[in-house]
């Protein structure tokens, strides 16, 4: 199972130097981790000043935080410090195998009833309830809908089958192994079965290269017995670390947890860890790895030994100048790509400590097939460039303003972080025997650091991180070098290392701002201040004289943050068919460059050193300039989106960056199953035509400069403008900002009557109601969809809409319970109702991924679902367990701003109560019967309303 948010977690966690290290010296022994001590009892760095840390008896540890976002909810997380680096030959697979088991029975909650039990404490499996298994660690995780006594109660109670208590029972274990097996088809993908080849040459001989997944014939022999075998040795008190963060007293859950772990005890003798390996290379390491890709990958890195040490102010140093010099190389590479002469797509340097312990160093490029030489000698010039002369004081000072300010915001902001982030950051800190601390301790250390930083200094940290004794040279995708590839790369390499390498060129000083600002600021014709229903909010309503419209939400939900939209235009409803592929690209064309004239490194810069941004994109009913950051910044953010009202600036180079992504997104449309899928279900269920087609690149090369450029301008001019501002604001402070801009009597806004060119959706016609297509591939996939057409005759019938919502969910639910637990065809079937809210156009659509050998099965299955949902059988508490999930995500919701910024979005260009109807949906969703759900289900799904797509593979020769 996947971690939400993975990819925001991953870059958080770096920035706290939570999960990198840096070397000291080889060690030999395994699994450090479990020495059973906390990180901060090894190091003289103090710990977080308010976490309450705690061991029981038997060696179980907790850590306890009060953290008030999501307000109301509770994240608890049991990190067994267990994974697949523990298993042995013929237990590869078994700890992800167990994690699966533990929602599959216990103690106190038998089979089947879990999920149920969570559906009706208001929780989501998946979203509330989820784990994931990685080399070194397995985590649990529950996201509680309330702080109050008896959810807690529940929450350990089911982290205590889960350490101790599962059952394990062999018919599960027979029901599971079809699940594990559909997880690992989803996974597999030409880029997947490429990276394990490149691990392969990076860490060949060692336990690292077995994948968490584990092995097809293991999970296919599996046992009870031997799944058993592995919980009883390794589910121990002393390796696991409970994590409760949320609105909580602390007191009060350690109790709750000293009793509810205290008799815990192991069941099983402990194990040895095996001898994992090492991973020694020296010398030069060419790699050469031709697959079906859409671009080829130029990787030069280096690897050290394994190791692991304690944490102190020395290693945090170490971490701090490196990410600094490498920020500072980043920016060097995304400059070249700026000025439009970098033969590659993207490029940047990153320094991490793979599974925790080998430090590495990677400058990585993105580029086309042809371009891998040119792209090579860029990257190897710039690290060569790095590595002999250093860093000049102008880029050691900028990156120390950016990162003094990343810094001080993460650390005056940290009441903004959610319950999950902060249990996860914990983790990250425990399992890579960091020091967990809080942002402002963080700040204080780390403001030092950068304080002390020097060009030499650097220069030192980033020298002694690629001072490893060996190179790799990884170039791998669709990329073809004819004959001996090793040998060619190794000559490659070589001549370029002969390359005179000039020291590092100045910076030249950012031209911003160059828009000049209205010297008369706007007035205002009318003003009312609204109550937002269901909520203690106001909603400020301003109309300048000017003709802008300016609606204002403070909020309490988000400390000093604030986003902006401006809406301008009547987007690309108003555009006909014949140029609407042209308004698309003017507008995917501007998104490859910063703002205004600023280039898209300008622009990141400006944002990190300023936090001013802008970016535009064009939506159905209007092109809307959006910017967010902190409030104090405001003035910024609307002086860079007023730069991009005035001067939305494309370039050839701009051009030439988007042809590029076209191409690579053109190269993977039909790759797989899946990906075809995407587009060909589009334009099957919803009626070809240019709006529901992908844009090509063969389509953009069609269209000239001037032609984009003329169109984004049109894009852009002054019509029908709102300005929407939510979150932690002054609104009298934030109109009179938008009063020097936007409001201002040098801006006229135009009402145009807009001519309507939205699609007509339509869905296919009685003698087209099933269509297959292949592609040519061979990873034993298939996809398949379902679409029954139910319109909604009045959009404003909200009750309606929960109906058609709440059976989807019920749907989803079902399909669940059969496709993937009985069933074991589908890792992840999704159903979901959807409805386009200008004339009710509607679709249920299912979308099932599986493997091809299992599609006929699962078709049948799926029919069989939706014919017992078709005649009647829904029960009232299979409603109620879906109800309310929907009920406490509806509530969670209604303490973010991005539900309220969406609300005034839709309100910009549609005249309907969407803050009532947002308001009026829980009570909607509660008069809901299952009566209704039957109704509905009987209409909706009838032979008549039913369109079907497959998907499968035909052999890459035919």
């Amino acid at each position: 199972m996947l971690h939400r948010r993975a990819v925001a977690i991953l870059l958080f966690l770096l920035l706290a130097g939570c999960l990198h290290q840096t070397p000291l010296s080889a060690q030999q022994d395994e699994a450090h981790w479990l020495d059973g001590l906390w990180p901060h009892e090894k190091s003289e760095l103090p710990r977080h000043e308010s976490a309450l840390y705690g061991r029981l008896e038997n060696g179980m540890r907790y850590i306890i935080q009060h953290n008030a976002k999501p307000q109301g909810r509770v994240t608890m997380q049991l990190n067994v410090q267990v994974g697949s680096l523990m298993e042995r030959d013929n237990e590869r697979g078994l700890a992800h195998f167990l994690e699966h088991m533990a929602f599959n029975g216990g103690r106190n909650f038998p089979p089947g009833e879990l999920i149920p039990f969570f559906q009706k404490n208001g929780m989501a499996f998946g979203r509330d309830a989820n784990a994931h298994t990685s080399y070194q660690e397995t985590v649990y995780k529950l996201n509680l809908v309330s702080p109050e006594a008896e959810n807690l109660q529940q929450g350990l109670l089911v982290l205590r089958d889960v350490a101790d208590g599962l059952s394990i029972l062999p018919e599960e274990v027979d029901k599971e192994r079809g699940v594990i097996l559909a997880e690992k088809a989803a996974r597999d993908s030409e880029q997947y079965r490429a990276g394990k080849r490149v691990r392969e040459v990076l860490f060949g001989g060692t336990r690292f290269l077995n994948d968490p997944i584990g092995e097809e014939e293991i999970i296919r022999q599996a046992t009870a017995e031997t799944i058993r075998g592995f919980y009883e040795a390794w589910y121990r008190p002393e390796f696991m670390v409970l994590v409760v963060v949320g609105e909580v007293n602390p007191a009060d859950v350690e109790a709750r947890i000293k009793a509810m772990f205290g008799d815990f005890k192991p069941h099983g003798d402990p194990r040895p860890v095996l001898p994992w390996g090492d991973a020694v290379h020296t010398g030069l390491i060419p790699f050469h790895d031709r697959y079906n890709a859409e671009f080829t990958i130029v990787r030069v890195g280096a690897v050290k030994p394994r190791t692991w040490r304690n944490d102190s102010e020395a290693v945090q140093r170490e971490m701090a100048f490196a990410s600094m010099a490498n920020s500072i190389l980043s920016t060097r590479l995304q400059r070249i790509k700026a000025s439009g002469n970098a033969p590659y797509m993207e490029a940047h340097v990153r320094q991490s400590d793979t599974f925790n312990q080998f430090p590495s160093a990677d400058l990585i490029a993105k580029c086309e097939a042809g371009k891998w030489q040119a792209s090579l000698a860029v990257v190897q010039e710039e690290l060569n460039r790095t590595l002999r002369h250093g860093f000049l004081q102008k880029e050691v000072d900028t990156v120390r303003a950016e990162m003094l300010r990343a810094y001080a915001k993460l650390a005056e902001r940290a009441a903004n972080l959610e319950n999950d982030f902060v249990a996860q950051t914990i983790i990250g800190c425990l399992n890579g025997n960091r020091v967990y601390q809080s942002w402002q301790q963080t700040y204080d250390m780390y403001a030092r650091f950068f304080n002390e930083a020097t060009p030499q200094l650097l220069h030192t940290a980033f020298v002694s991180a690629w001072n490893s004794g060996n190179r790799l040279l990884f170039v791998t995708g669709n990329a073809d070098i004819p004959g001996d590839a090793s040998a060619t790369l190794r000559t490659t390499w070589l001549a370029g290392e002969e390359r005179d390498i000039t020291p590092p060129k100045p910076l030249n000083q950012l031209d911003y701002p160059y828009v000049d600002e209205p010297q008369v600021p706007g007035t205002v014709a009318e003003r009312a201040v609204l109550a937002v229903p269901g909520t203690t909010l106001s909603l400020h309503e301003v109309r300048f004289a000017n003709g802008l419209m300016l609606r204002m939400l403070p909020t309490p939900f988000l400390q000093g943050k604030s986003s902006l939209s401006l809406h301008t235009g009547g987007g690309t409803d108003a555009v006909e068919d014949a140029h609407y592929t042209q308004a698309v690209l003017a507008s995917h064309t501007d998104r490859q460059s910063g703002f205004g004239r600023l280039s898209t490194e300008e622009a990141r810069q400006l944002a990190r050193r300023e936090g001013y941004n802008a970016q535009s994109s064009l939506a159905p009913r209007s092109l809307i300039i959006s910017g967010a950051g902190e409030t104090e910044d405001m003035a910024g953010i609307l002086q860079a989106m007023w730069t991009q009202f005035n001067d939305p600036v494309i370039e050839e180079k701009d051009r030439a960056q988007l042809l590029k992504a076209l191409a690579v997104a053109d190269a993977a449309r039909d790759k797989t199953v899946s990906s075809a899928m995407d587009h060909r279900s589009r334009a099957y269920f919803f009626g070809a035509s240019p709006r529901t087609l992908p844009v090509t690149a063969q389509q953009a090369q069609t269209f000239t400069l001037e032609q984009l450029q003329r169109t984004l301008r049109e894009l852009h001019a002054p019509a029908d403008g709102v300005l929407n501002i939510v979150g932690d604001f002054n609104p009298e402070q934030a109109e009179n900002l938008v009063a020097r801009f936007f409001g201002a009597p040098d801006v006229v806004w135009t009402s145009p009557d807009h001519a309507s060119h939205r699609q007509s959706y339509v869905f296919p016609p009685a003698d087209d109601r099933e269509r297959a297509f292949s592609v040519r591939a061979e990873l034993g996939q298939a996809s398949l969809q379902i679409a029954f057409h139910r319109n909604v005759h009045d959009v404003s019938d909200r009750r309606e809409m929960a109906v058609r919502r709440l059976l989807a969910a019920v749907v989803r639910d079902r399909l669940r319970d059969t496709v993937r637990e009985e069933l074991g065809a589908s890792y992840s079937p999704g159903m979901r109702y959807w409805v386009e809210d200008t004339d009710g156009f509607g679709l249920y659509i299912i979308r099932i991924e599986t493997k091809t050998d299992q599609l006929p099965l699962l078709l049948k299955a799926v029919d069989d679902v939706l014919a017992d949902v078709a005649t009647g059988n829904i029960r009232a508490e299979e409603l109620e367990r879906q109800r309310l999930p929907m009920l406490s995500g509806w509530e969670t919701s209604r303490r973010e701003n991005t539900v309220y910024t969406r609300l005034l979005n839709q309100m910009a260009r549609q005249d309907k109560p969407f803050m009532q109807w947002d308001a009026e949906y829980p009570g909607l969703l509660m008069s809901v019967t299952a009566q209704d759900l039957n109704t509905e289900a009987a209409q909706a799904f009838a032979a008549q309303n039913r369109a079907v797509m497959t998907g499968t593979e035909a052999p890459a020769g035919e």
